[in-house]
Formats: structure tokens, sequence, C-alpha cells
């Protein structure tokens, strides 16, 4: 009698483990597949600056990392921590929905801070 107990304590475990698949995995799974295989159209440059020359980059730790870049034409505040060189060349990028990208010179691009994300 525990036997058939045990098997049917199984059993919901089971179906309770396959309900979780199903409502966190599979969801997840599918976003991941859409942002990495099907890329979402990147908005066209409005308008590209010159921002400078790159000066210094300050990090400041914690649980967002966030980096504030200082170039010979002004500093520019960022939600990302990144490793410039001293000396490259950067250009400001404003896209379509006036989203401002601090882009290098091999075209690696962060959004600036204070930029709302939903646009």
């Amino acid at each position: 009698m525990w036997i058939k107990r045990t098997e049917l304590h199984f059993l919901v475990l089971l179906i309770v483990l396959l309900v979780l698949v199903l409502v966190i995995f599979v969801p997840l799974t599918q976003y991941a597949v859409r942002h990495v295989f099907w890329d979402e159209p990147v908005p066209k440059a409005v308008l590209v600056q010159n921002a400078g020359r790159v000066i210094s980059v300050s990090l400041s730790g914690g649980f967002l990392a966030r980096s504030l870049v200082e170039t010979d034409q002004g500093f520019y505040a960022l939600m990302d921590g990144i490793s410039l060189a001293r000396n490259e060349a950067l250009t400001l990028e404003i896209r379509e929905g006036r989203a401002r990208f601090l882009c290098d010179s091999q075209h690696r691009c962060l959004r600036l801070m204070g930029d709302d994300q939903d646009r």
C-alpha cells in the first residue's frame, strides 16, 4: 500500500515539475531564441557626431556597473561598464527615437544614461 502512495506522490511531483517547465522554461527559451537568432532591427543612426578622444574612464561599482567617460569634448555617463584605450576616437550616435549611443572605433556602442529605455 505504501508503494502506491509513493508512486502517487511521485506522479504529482512530476506533473508539478512539468507545469513549471511549461510556464517558465518555454517562454524564456522562446525569448532567447527570438533575440539571438532573429535579431530585432537596430534603429538607424539619424545623426553621428564626433564625441572626442578618450582622456579617462571612471567605473563605479555597485549593483549596476556605471561608467563615466571623459573626452576632450565632454563627459558621457553610461549605464554599463566599458573599457576604452586612452586617446581612442569616439562618436556619438543619435538613433531613431532619439536614443543616444557612445561608439568606439570598432563601432561597439553603449547607450547613454538618462535616455528613456522605452522609446
